[in-house]
């Protein structure tokens, strides 16, 4: 499935009904990829206004970073779902031997640790979504300060309803090496996002 290509009231039809896909892990990069944009409208409504000349190059330097992240997170969209739909298949593998519980219990190993990557990548994209939403909201064009701000929320939002997803896959796996170096990852990711993306709230915040 190619989210990206979809208009938005088909995709939230198909979000509302009982498809299993897209679900919560694609709408968390969907979020990501609007925060992503509004960081870059911000960006672009900087560059090339005079009063804001000094700040045109790391301007220009969020735009081409907050652009292949925005790419990132369509392509995490359908990942999550190819994700979830690998784990499905992989839970109805036959179990009737030995060898077949065998087979898809590694199966169903592969596919939780997927499923739990993708989201993964989520929350750690969006720290870095948040940092460029703090840029914005210190060197951007102050008429757009509140958009910013609105990047560094949804930032937040995608990160945390993202981290759920790794959550929830986490006992499925027993792999502890695994699991131990995820929770790790989430718990710095998420808390980064957080703490940058309050602070770049608080920055717009000084400027209303």
């Amino acid at each position: 499935m190619d989210l990206k290509e979809q208009k938005i009231n088909d995709f939230l039809e198909t979000l509302s009904s009982s498809s299993p896909t897209p679900g919560g892990g694609s709408v968390s990069a969907i979020i990501g990829a609007v925060s992503s944009a509004l960081i870059s409208m911000v960006a672009n409504l900087t560059v090339g206004k005079e009063k804001y000349k000094d700040s045109w190059a790391k301007m220009e330097d969020v735009l081409q970073e907050v652009t292949s992240l925005r790419s990132e997170f369509l392509a995490l969209a359908d990942s999550d779902i190819e994700a979830f739909n690998g784990f499905m298949a992989a839970l109805r593998l036959p179990k009737e031997t030995d060898l077949e519980k065998k087979l898809r219990a590694e199966a169903m190993e592969e596919a939780s640790k997927k499923a739990t990557l993708v989201p993964l990548q989520i929350v750690e994209t969006c720290e870095k979504v948040s940092r460029l939403s703090l840029e914005t909201a210190k060197f951007g064009n102050k008429m757009a300060a509140t958009d910013a701000a609105i990047g560094a929320i949804l930032a937040y939002a995608a990160a945390k309803s993202a981290s759920y997803n790794v959550l929830i896959n986490l006992p499925n796996i027993k792999d502890v090496s695994f699991v131990e170096n995820a929770k790790c990852r989430l718990q710095t990711a998420l808390k980064n996002v957080e703490i940058i993306s309050a602070q770049a709230v608080e920055k717009v915040n000084e400027t209303l």
